[in-house]
């Protein structure tokens, strides 16, 4: 039977193997799942990650919920929808803007682009505040 650690380095190797189905590239994956790049090498390489960090992984790929621990048991991993992953719903986000955002139908760069900004807001508002503050002075 096949180690812990050789069964980790096959999950990494059927990781790759889905990126390269669905054209992805690892980049773009670890930033999807929201995990850093080096994270998503190290658990290429065969490092046992969080479960959480499964989690991240196996909605990008488009795999069912565990399948990452299926594939450390031993195990196949099993597609969600029957395969039928679409890239546009991919990631999912607690702030149900941001899933809005991330759901319309726009070039991903835009989207991510607007989420960025949509998640500075809390820090840009103070700035706004000042300015609008500035902008009334001058008037009086």
């Amino acid at each position: 039977m096949d180690s812990d650690t050789e069964r980790r380095s096959r999950l990494g190797q059927l990781i790759e193997d889905r990126l390269n189905h669905l054209g992805m590239e690892y980049a773009q994956a670890a930033r999807l799942a929201d995990v850093s790049v080096e994270t998503l090498a190290k658990i290429r390489r065969g490092v046992r990650a969080r479960p959480k960090t499964y989690r991240r992984i196996e909605r990008v790929l488009g795999w069912s919920v565990g399948a990452c621990d299926v594939v450390i048991a031993g195990g196949t991993p099993q597609l969600q929808d029957d395969g039928q992953t679409q890239r546009r719903s991919l990631p999912i986000f607690d702030d149900p803007i941001e899933q809005a955002v991330w759901d319309i139908d726009a070039p991903e760069d835009v989207r991510l682009y607007f989420i960025g900004a949509y998640r500075l807001r809390d820090q840009l508002q103070p700035l706004v505040d000042a300015w609008r503050r500035q902008q009334n002075e001058e008037i009086a």
